[in-house]
C-alpha cells in the first residue's frame, strides 16, 4: 500500500509540475497575446489619425477651393456695383445738365 501511495504521490507531483508549467506558458501566452493587441489598437489608432488628418486636409482644401470661388463671385459683384453706381451717376449727371440747360 506505501509503494501504491508512493507512486500515487509521484503521479499527482507530476502532473502538479505539468500543470504549473502550462500555468506558465498560458501566462506568457496571454501577456504575448496583450502586447499584440495593444500593438494592433495603436496601430489602428494611428490609421484612425491619419485618416482623420487626411479628411481635415481635404476640407481645408475644399474650403480654400470654396473661399476662391466665392472671392472671385465677390470681386465680380463689387466691379459691377461700380460700374451701376458710376452708371447712376452718369445719368444724375446727365439728368442735371439737361435741366441746368433747359430751364434757360
Amino acid at each position: 500500500q506505501r509503494r501504491l501511495g508512493s507512486e500515487k504521490l509521484k503521479s499527482l507531483s507530476h502532473e502538479l509540475r505539468s500543470i504549473q508549467q502550462r500555468s506558465e506558458e498560458m501566462v506568457a501566452e496571454r501577456a504575448r497575446l496583450k502586447h499584440i493587441v495593444a500593438s494592433s489598437d495603436s496601430t489602428v489608432r494611428s490609421a484612425q489619425d491619419r485618416h482623420q488628418q487626411e479628411k481635415a486636409v481635404r476640407t481645408v482644401f475644399q474650403l480654400q477651393e470654396e473661399k476662391s470661388r466665392l472671392d472671385g463671385y465677390l470681386a465680380a459683384l463689387q466691379q459691377q456695383l461700380a460700374l451701376q453706381i458710376s452708371n447712376e451717376t452718369q445719368v444724375e449727371w446727365v439728368e442735371e445738365e439737361f435741366w441746368t440747360h433747359n430751364r434757360d
